[in-house]
């Protein structure tokens, strides 16, 4: 999951000029299919990175667990 995360991810122009790094938590419910779904913005560094973990946590497919289950995901912006 965190190859695919980083993969995907495309720094902040904002962050990157500003030096901002961090780590954002994303909450996040994944459904019995495997969908992820009530993504949420739990901790946020600034500069566009609490965005740029929702696109991320949007593409993420899981396989099907069978059962609903909250949770959150820290995703990590280093320059």
């Amino acid at each position: 999951m965190y190859a695919f995360i980083n993969q995907k991810a495309i720094y902040p122009p904002q962050a990157k000029r500003n030096r901002i790094q961090g780590e954002c938590v994303i909450g996040i419910t994944i459904n019995s299919d495997g969908t992820v779904s009530n993504i949420k913005v739990i901790k946020n560094i600034g500069g566009g990175a609490g965005e740029e973990a929702v696109r991320i946590a949007r593409l993420l497919k899981f396989n099907a667990i069978g059962y609903k289950l909250e949770t959150s995901i820290p995703i990590i912006f280093k320059l």
